[in-house]
């Protein structure tokens, strides 16, 4: 997940200032990203979603819908 936020927020021109990878839920502060919070949160959610399927040899559900994107 670190590794797929990394590469996401790099191929965009952001700066993740700080960042929480936890078991069950992953905390993110990002600058230089769009001002619209809701999807920055669902493009980070999409790219890590991905890498964890593909880590994972398929498909899974791993993110829970919507979330804070203060």
């Amino acid at each position: 997940v670190a590794e797929a936020l990394l590469e996401a927020a790099n191929t965009r021109d952001w700066h993740i200032l700080r960042a929480a990878v936890m078991s069950n839920h992953v905390h993110v502060v990002i600058a230089d990203c769009p001002e619209d919070g809701s999807a920055v949160r669902r493009m980070l959610k999409g790219v890590t979603q991905a890498a964890l399927s593909r880590a994972n040899g398929g498909p899974t559900k791993w993110w829970t819908k919507g979330g804070s994107d203060r």
